[in-house]
């Protein structure tokens, strides 16, 4: 479980994650060691890694979508592979209880999607829905109470 101040942490690095101890531990009024302390125990107990954020709204030749797939419970093991294993996948999320997937692909350009189509066209589903990504509004703005 954590503290106030470990969510403060949190909430500062999701923020900023490069922003210094110091100055962190300045906005939580909390010294720099105790601070480092409470960033090394929350470093090693729910961030998975640090990373970037691309502004895709400043690459519009970057083609990015939206699917949902509900494969067939015979296609299930197979189509989870493939989207695992797909350079265009990057995220990826399992939904329900009856095997369906939430995932954002992006593709460099048309061929790269229609080949990726091509290929979702080897497994069989119960819904197949894929949406194009016009704008991004809001993005990894939650924080922790």
């Amino acid at each position: 479980m954590l503290n106030h101040h470990h969510k403060q942490m949190v909430n500062h690095l999701r923020l900023n994650s490069r922003k210094s101890i110091k100055n962190i531990s300045i906005d939580m009024k909390i010294s720099s060691q105790k601070a480092r302390r409470i960033k090394r125990l929350v470093d090693n107990s729910i961030i998975q890694r640090y990373t970037i954020l691309i502004d895709f709204n400043k690459m519009p030749e970057i083609i990015r979508t939206f699917f949902i797939l509900n494969p067939k419970i015979t296609d299930l093991r197979r189509t989870r592979m493939f989207l695992e294993s797909s350079d265009s996948i990057n995220s990826l999320h399992g939904i329900d209880d009856f095997g369906a997937f939430f995932f954002e692909a992006i593709f460099y350009d048309a061929s790269e999607l229609n080949s990726f189509l091509e290929h979702l066209k080897n497994f069989s589903f119960n819904k197949k829905e894929c949406m194009y990504i016009s704008e991004d509004l809001k993005r990894e703005s939650f924080l922790l109470p």
